[in-house]
């Protein structure tokens, strides 16, 4: 039997992410639509922190962030260079538009693991200051991905979130 997705202790409940080619002109658009101050836009962690994996190999990934709270829900905002990557494809299949849904999960490992063996393909994973995440491939049922986040509470206020 599969274990569900347990909600994480982390004040994030919920994370929606858009991929862009113009960060800066989709954050004040997003900033002027919800009546927020534009947030600081973050640059790709080290490749020593990140680990990131590419459909098993590890990869050098790079790419522009940033984080805007509405209500409950995180949305993250992506701009990838033009190494390989998850983000880079969807540019590349789709241009600009909703990426995927994340949910921090109480037990990553499990959720991962239920994930894999409901048949979805993990594309892309790796890790971040005080985190880690895992895209699972459910764009057959959702149009999207699923990405399952390792959050550590203090990164989420960090980045202003709680």
């Amino acid at each position: 039997m599969r274990v569900p997705l347990k909600e994480s202790e982390s004040p994030m409940i919920m994370q929606v992410c858009f991929v862009t080619e113009d960060i800066e002109t989709t954050l004040n658009w997003f900033a002027e639509l919800l009546g927020k101050d534009v947030p600081a836009i973050n640059s790709a962690p080290d490749p020593d922190i990140a680990q990131t994996k590419y459909f098993g190999e590890s990869v050098h990934v790079g790419f522009k962030q940033a984080l805007m709270r509405w209500r409950d829900t995180q949305l993250e905002f992506i701009q990838p260079d033009q190494s390989p990557s998850v983000w880079r494809d969807w540019m590349n299949e789709h241009g600009p538009g909703i990426h995927h849904v994340a949910f921090a999960v109480a037990d990553f490992d499990a959720a991962r693991t239920s994930m894999v063996e409901s048949g979805l393909s993990i594309i892309q994973e790796g890790a971040f200051p005080k985190g880690r995440y895992a895209y699972a491939d459910a764009r057959a049922m959702t149009g999207a991905f699923v990405e399952l986040l390792d959050v550590d509470a203090d990164e989420v206020k960090a980045y202003g979130m709680s």
